[in-house]
């Protein structure tokens, strides 16, 4: 027999047929796999350590493990083996190979198996690979790839898995000659940037039992030839741009247990087809564009265990027949259009764990039968018109981690059987209609995190037991009726990190105890009745951002601790208190903050502490007894007046200052200068009539001269460019003017139209800051000038919420100031308009939109709603977007480019349906077609994840 020398040869990992040996692991199985190749005798004596009953191979003679335990040499020298060289199955998963994919693996003819899954190797696919025409396994998951998909892979006609997914750089279209592989069983290139269409020849496959492409970028329709893949089982289609309509070819997939679609375009209604998929087990269409109401065949799914459809436009009400899906565990059908009453068959899923319903339109009880729903973990019905009681029987499940009924109508008492659901993680029952007292039997919530019960009507004192609730971070009860004392209770709640007690009519001293909360972020008292001072061991609460505790009969100084907060970044406010006493000097150590107010308080000294804080953007110290010159920076010089008002002694400007020390001196003087002011005065007006009477009449002359006005003037003219003109050139190269009342811009059209754009400021200098308010436009100078504010640019009512706790102006915010001129464009309101009793433009279309059968098109303007339906619609859309603009968090705003974008579509979708007579079908503007733009709140929102098990189909 031939006689194999093998000298210096060094393997960092091999790895074999698999035997299974019992306590070995798989790298042992593998070289014991090897070694039974050998007809050597001399196997049996220099391999005797080779034992199969130790754990691992690394006391085995020629082996080398690394310090985790792993094989990372065999050496095996100078010793006749009667063996061949392994070239059927490679392995070198799992080691840090470096650099590229050799072209020379291409003429192992022989090689079967290719695994190098999880290295470092970089370049593309080689493409001689594709000469192995015996290979059926190929995997080059997790590594550092690029290039495309080499066309000749078609040549591996015996190729059953495919695995090249988590190589962010693979790029390209899937190669159509993949259809030539007619073995494939797995497919797999998911995480990565492959783009384009799915090929039609996949239909082809007819063994392909998992398609794995998720996470990338193809585009394009689903193949309806895929349906010819009568083997599927897997369908991982999830994160891509594909779009149109599901087809219903994908009901001829009878194997097919799991089909996960979210996140892409998808349109149009849900196939009726799917429901004969019998065995699907998991199926996940959310974050698409769906319509259409839930198909009746979906009864038929016996055997599903997660069906989610979130962040669709699906109506109609949840079908009675989940109730008959025994095996349903996980129900997502938040943030689409579902109306109706939940339905009773609901508390017949014994296994279900998960159901989330939030943002629809649905009405009606919470049914009791969902109390036998006894796996039940979390519950989640917010944002919708659901009225009643709570039904006790929700309480008896002990499973309950979550409970989040946001902003609905369930009224009465909260029951004392809460108590029972110790398991409760989150409760959340805010702006309802709840009354009665808390019940104490909240403090057996000891697993408790987050309690909500803000906005409702509940009176009494907040039980003492709620201190047993350890592991609380945050208790929000804002806008209540609540009386009594704050609870000394709460010093055992060490983990908290927010308290809002604010709008109650809590009385009594802020307890000493609270400064024992090391890890206090926010603390909000204000609009109560408590008195007393602010205690100093507030000072020891270091991790404390945002303190209020404005409009109480909080008396006293404001104690030097309040300095050791450092972390104060947000707000600080004692407004409208009876704090009396100069500034502390440990202001000055505030050197994050950004807006203070000390306003309407009894306050006295100078401002000199202040003069330091340079993050401050915000800054209210009126109506106080403060005195002395103004700090010179320039914040203070940017300031509006308003601000410092009502301090008698405060010298806002020097001169100023320098006159009212004289006039006190000298009362002969004063009389003089006040005659001489009123002299002017009336001098002044009587000049200013004579010259508007002389222009009047040159006028009048002119005209009589030049005969009629040459300007025709139509009211309510149509223009004949678009928003998004406009809206390209509102930027600061393009500024033409500014005065008292906005900004002109020049505009050029895409029609060559050259148009002045003004952005109108607020009329009203001295009206009261809205809440998403933060700053006014036209701070005065000491000398009672005008100035530009360059500290931040905008108006009343225009201005991001983000503001009052951040100084950056970044394009989001200019988005949402462009959000609300759309808003006042489409509704005919300013940002503050009586008409809407002083709300915001913002918080008023997102109520009216929340308003039961209230179609989006009852808040828009009279002129607009008179319009043909197509253009209804067109303003309805527009409407979407303005909400998309106005979000309350920044990072989910468009950019400006994104906008611009969306109306041109809205105005090409109008101009089609216009040319082709189209009209939109009735109820069709309904309102949530507009709200599901808008986020009412992120707090209750669930992630949106797939079964873990997806990822091993990369």
């Amino acid at each position: 027999m031939p006689t194999a020398i093998l000298r210096g040869i060094s393997f960092l990992s091999v790895a074999l047929l698999l035997l299974p040996v019992s306590g070995l692991n798989q790298e042992g199985t593998a070289l014991l796999a090897w070694l039974s190749s050998f007809n050597s005798s001399l196997s049996s004596s220099l391999f005797s350590s080779w034992d199969p009953t130790h754990s691992n191979p690394c006391r085995w003679a020629f082996v080398s493990c690394s310090s985790s335990g792993l094989v990372s040499e065999i050496c095996i020298r100078s010793i006749s083996l009667h063996t061949t060289f392994p070239t059927q199955i490679l392995s070198f998963r799992f080691n840090a190979l470096s650099g590229k994919i050799p072209p020379g693996m291409g003429n192992l003819s022989s090689l079967r198996s290719l695994y190098l899954s999880s290295n470092l190797l970089k370049g593309p696919m080689p493409r001689e690979i594709c000469n192995c025409s015996e290979l059926r396994v190929i995997e080059l998951v997790d590594n550092q790839l690029t290039g495309t998909i080499p066309a000749e892979i078609g040549r591996l006609s015996s190729l059953e898995i495919f695995r090249a997914g988590g190589n962010s750089g693979i790029s390209g279209e899937i190669p159509p000659s993949i259809s030539n592989c007619k073995g494939l069983v797995l497919l797999g290139l998911a995480d990565t940037a492959v783009s384009g269409r799915i090929p039609s020849g996949v239909g082809e496959l007819r063994n392909l039992r998992t398609l794995s492409l998720y996470t990338s970028n193809l585009s394009g329709s689903i193949p309806p030839e895929i349906a010819n893949c009568s083997a599927m089982e897997y369908l991982f289609l999830y994160e891509n741009q594909l779009s149109q309509v599901i087809p219903s070819e994908l009901g001829l997939l009878k194997n097919l247990k799991v089909m996960l679609l979210w996140k892409n375009r998808f349109t149009g209604d849900v196939p009726e087809s799917i429901g004969n998929c019998s065995g699907l087990t998991v199926m996940d269409l959310s974050l698409n564009y769906l319509t259409g109401e839930v198909p009746a065949s979906f009864a038929k799914l016996m055997s599903l265990e997660v069906f989610l459809l979130s962040y669709n436009n699906i109506s109609g009400r949840i079908p009675g027949f989940v109730g008959n899906l025994s095996s349903l565990s996980q129900l997502e059908l938040d943030n689409n259009r579902f109306s109706g009453e939940l339905p009773t068959g609901i508390g017949q899923l014994k296994d279900l764990t998960q159901f989330f319903a939030w943002q629809n339109q649905l009405h009606g009880n919470v049914p009791s039968e969902l109390g036998g729903c006894g796996k039940l973990e979390s519950l989640d019905l917010s944002y919708n018109f659901l009225t009643g009681f709570l039904p006790v029987s929700l309480f008896r499940i002990k499973s309950l981690t979550e409970l989040m009924l946001i902003s609905n109508g369930f009224s009465g008492d909260l029951p004392p059987d809460i108590g029972n659901c110790t398991k409760l993680v989150r409760l959340r029952l805010g702006f309802n209609r709840f009354s009665g007292r808390m019940p104490a039997e909240i403090g057996h919530l000891r697993n408790l995190s987050f309690l909500e019960l803000s906005e409702n009507m509940i009176f009494g004192e907040i039980p003492s037991e709620l201190g047993n609730c350890t592991r609380l971070e945050m208790i929000d009860l804002h806008e209540n009726r609540i009386q009594g004392i704050i609870p000394s209770s709460l010093e055992h709640l060490r983990q908290l990190n927010v308290i809002d007690l604010s709008r109650n009519r809590i009385s009594g001293p802020v307890p000493e105890v609270l400064g024992k909360l090391r890890t206090l972020s926010k603390l909000m008292l204000g609009g109560n009745y408590l008195s007393g001072s602010i205690p100093r061991t507030l000072g020891l609460s270091r991790d404390l951002e945002f303190l209020d505790m404005s409009s109480n009969r909080i008396a006293g100084p404001i104690p030097e601790e309040i300095g050791y907060l450092q972390g104060l970044d947000i707000v600080l406010n004692l407004s409208w208190n009876y704090l009396s006493g100069p500034l502390p000097r440990g202001l000055s150590n505030l050197s994050k903050l950004t807006s203070l107010d000390v306003s309407h308080n009894m306050l006295t000294g100078s401002l000199d502490v202040l003069g330091g804080l340079d993050n401050l953007v915000l800054l209210d110290v009126s109506y106080n007894n403060f005195s002395g010159n103004l700090p010179e920076t320039t914040l203070f010089r940017q300031l509006p007046a308003a601000a410092f008002s009502g301090n008698q002694q405060l010298c806002t400007n020097r001169s100023d200052c320098l006159l009212q020390l004289k006039t006190r001196s000298n009362p002969s003087r004063r009389a003089i200068l006040s005659c001489g002011i009123a002299l002017t005065v009336g001098l002044t007006i009587m000049i200013v009539w004579l010259l508007m009477w002389t222009r009047k009449l040159a006028e009048k002359r002119r005209k009589e001269r030049d005969g009629d006005w040459q300007w025709d003037f139509t009211a309510f003219q149509k223009v004949s460019f678009s928003v998004d003109d406009v809206a390209q050139g509102l930027s600061e190269t393009n500024v033409i003017g500014s005065g008292s009342s906005g900004v002109v811009y020049r505009v050029e059209t895409g029609a060559g139209l050259t148009i002045a754009v003004k952005k109108l400021r607020a009329e009203k200098k001295n009206e009261q800051l809205q809440e998403s308010d933060c700053f006014t436009t036209e701070p005065v100078d000491r000398s009672g000038r005008t100035m530009p504010c360059g500290v931040v640019a905008g108006s009343y009512g225009y201005i991001a919420p983000e503001y009052s706790y951040s100084p950056r102006i970044t394009e989001k915010s200019d988005v949402y100031s462009y959000g609300v001129v759309l808003l006042e464009i489409l509704t005919g309101l300013q940002p503050s308009d009586a008409r809407i009793q002083g709300a915001h433009i913002v918080d008023w279309v997102r109520r009216e939109l929340r308003r039961a059968n209230s179609p989006a098109a009852a808040v828009l303007d009279g002129s607009l709603r008179n319009q043909t339906d197509v253009e209804v619609q067109e303003m309805v859309q527009v409407l979407g977007v303005a909400l998309l603009c106005v979000n309350p968090a920044p990072e989910e705003r468009p950019s400006m480019r994104d906008v611009v974008a969306l109306l041109r579509e809205i105005r090409i979708v109008s101009r089609h349906l216009q040319e082709a007579g189209d009209h939109p079908e009735k109820g069709f503007e309904n309102c949530a077609n507009a709200a599901a733009c808008s986020s009412f709140s992120r707090a209750s929102e669930p992630m949106i994840s797939s079964p873990s098990s997806t990822s091993s189909s990369l």
